[in-house]
């Protein structure tokens, strides 16, 4: 199995430098793993292209939701940024930040 980066390394790099947008494209439709399934299951007759359309909408409905949720949310204390980012992660870990000042105590801010 090998795999494609459809999109640039970093917002400097848009990756259409070095290979064309044909070349991606092309890919892109070729190696879509949703667009795979979609097809495996209409050819297998699991779905109809309208039960796909159907699903298609409501899913777009649904992230349409979270992301006007998400955009009209308070902006989270700084603090939030370091709750949940190990596994079992120790409730007295200390995050050194570049300035002494914007260092975290884990302890301390919950």
């Amino acid at each position: 199995m090998d795999t494609y980066r459809c999109h640039g390394h970093s917002m400097s790099d848009p990756g259409v430098t070095y290979r064309d947008r044909d070349e991606v494209s092309g890919v892109r439709r070729a190696r879509d793993p949703v667009e795979a399934l979609k097809q495996i299951m209409l050819a297998n007759n699991l779905s109809t292209p309208e039960e796909l359309k159907g699903i298609e909408t409501k899913i777009r409905k649904e992230i349409d939701a979270a992301m006007d949720q998400a955009k009209k949310a308070p902006v989270p204390p700084t603090e939030e940024l370091w709750r949940d980012v190990y596994f079992k992660q120790d409730p007295g870990l200390f995050i050194r930040g570049t300035v002494w000042d914007q260092s975290y105590n884990l302890a301390k801010a919950y």
